[in-house]
């Protein structure tokens, strides 16, 4: 139910924002979907991957598109091994690990 998006806006779902034709993360998977507060807080959530990565003060949304892309980039590197990397990028100091 929270996937199926609301007559007034396509974009949200029952109480999460939507993926909906990759506009809000162009490089995120449609089905995925999250929430956003102030600040830049935001948590994604991508059940095909049983991911769940959750961000504060990130900025804007082409910012958490630019981390959603790197995690899942770095998924995709080694399917069966798990790795923590911490990762400092370039968007005004911002550190998260996968």
């Amino acid at each position: 139910m929270l996937r199926v998006p609301t007559p007034a806006n396509p974009s949200y779902g029952y109480m999460w924002w939507l993926n909906t034709g990759q506009q809000s993360f162009p490089s995120a998977p449609e089905a995925v979907f999250y929430a956003a507060g102030f600040g830049g807080n935001y948590i994604v959530v991508d059940q095909e991957h049983d991911l769940v990565i959750a961000v504060r003060w990130a900025g804007s949304s082409k910012i958490m598109d630019g981390i959603i892309k790197r995690v899942l980039a770095a998924l995709h590197l080694d399917q069966h091994k798990v790795s923590f990397r911490v990762l400092w990028e370039e968007h005004k100091g911002i550190l998260f690990t996968l």
